[in-house]
Formats: C-alpha cells, sequence, structure tokens
C-alpha cells in the first residue's frame, strides 16, 4: 500500500494552484476536492470519466487562439484515463503546451468496489513519456513537493504527475449543485483570467 492519501494530495494541490484552472474528474476525487470548500477556478467533471484530459485540452486550445500563456491543471484516476489514453497522443499531435496532468494512481476502481485496474501491470508514466511529456513520478510526500516545485518553475512543459496513492476514500457528501451552476461559475471564472492575462 502506497503512503499518500488522495486527501492529502487535493490540500496540496488546491493550496498550489489556487490561481489556475483546475478540472476535476468524477467521483471521489470530486467529493473529497468539493468537500475541502469548492472555488470558481475548479470545475467538476461529473458523471463523464475519462474527459477531464480533453476539457482541459480544448481550454489550452482557447487560450492559444487568444495568445494567452496560463496553464491548466488537470487531475485523472488512472482507470479514468485508461478510458480516453488516446488523449495523450492528441496533446501531442496539438503540441499542447502549459498541461499539468497529475494522475491519481491508485491501481484501482475504488468507487465501484476496488476492482484492479490493468495500471497495476501497465506503467502509465512510460506511456506519457512516448508522446513527449515531461514525467515525474510521486510514491511520497517530499516527491510530491518536489514536483510541484518543478511545475511551478516551468509551465511552457506539459507536464505528467504520476502520484501512487492508497484506497483509502473519505466519507464525504455528493455533490448536489447543478452543473449548469458549476459550468457557469467556472466560464465566468476563465472569462476574468483571460481579460487579465490579454
Amino acid at each position: 500500500m502506497y503512503d499518500l492519501e488522495r486527501m492529502d494530495v487535493l490540500k496540496v494541490i488546491k493550496e498550489e494552484f489556487a490561481n489556475f484552472p483546475i478540472v476535476i474528474p468524477l467521483a471521489a476525487t470530486a467529493r473529497e476536492m468539493h468537500s475541502l470548500g469548492p472555488k470558481a477556478n475548479e470545475f467538476y467533471v461529473l458523471g463523464s470519466m475519462g474527459m477531464p484530459i480533453s476539457i482541459a485540452s480544448g481550454i489550452l486550445l482557447g487560450f492559444e487562439k487568444r495568445s494567452i500563456s496560463l496553464p491548466v491543471l488537470c487531475l485523472e484516476g488512472d482507470g479514468s484515463l485508461l478510458m480516453n489514453l488516446n488523449s495523450l497522443a492528441t496533446i501531442k499531435y496539438l503540441d499542447l503546451k502549459g498541461l499539468i496532468l497529475i494522475v491519481l494512481d491508485n491501481e484501482g476502481y475504488s468507487v465501484t468496489g476496488n476492482q484492479v485496474a490493468q495500471s497495476k501491470t501497465i506503467n502509465l508514466s512510460r506511456i506519457a513519456e512516448s508522446v513527449d511529456f515531461k514525467v515525474l513520478n510521486v510514491l511520497n510526500k517530499v516527491d510530491l513537493d518536489n514536483a510541484i516545485k518543478a511545475v511551478k518553475e516551468d509551465f511552457e512543459q506539459k507536464y505528467f504527475v504520476h502520484v501512487k496513492i492508497n484506497n483509502i476514500i473519505k466519507d464525504t457528501p455528493l455533490i448536489f449543485t447543478d452543473p449548469v451552476i458549476l459550468k457557469n461559475t467556472f466560464v465566468n471564472y476563465l472569462n476574468q483570467r483571460m481579460e487579465v492575462e490579454v
């Protein structure tokens, strides 16, 4: 079992990337992040497993068209990433810079009963390296702090931060906020950030 818990990682991310767009996957990650207090810069992808990375890529493309240099952070689970693995190849093809992909890898589908995922035997970091991501592997808190420091020193890269976590899920409430409200809040945040960056 790995030392890091999902909630501990999310607390660090929430603090360190409070000024950047964050795309958040469904299930336990969304509930735990939301329980820390939702912010306007956070977009919760509820019910769309595998899509956060595509949404984050779309945001980056929008920034690029407006000549805005602003990184986008995307959280993913290993199972969710495996459902949309071709997105990594698309990011290479589009030559997107400024994507910070943080994969919370518990080697399983904890929300549906802890079924083992292919990530237990497939090296996701090597896949990311093959499509030119700068890979940072994280096994403990020191690794996490070093990875975040490296990312914040150079936003021109595209990063794959591979965080191995244990299967502990905190007892957090479901998110009952209307998804339209979540989307509108995030869009308003993006519009305000783009006005500042232009």
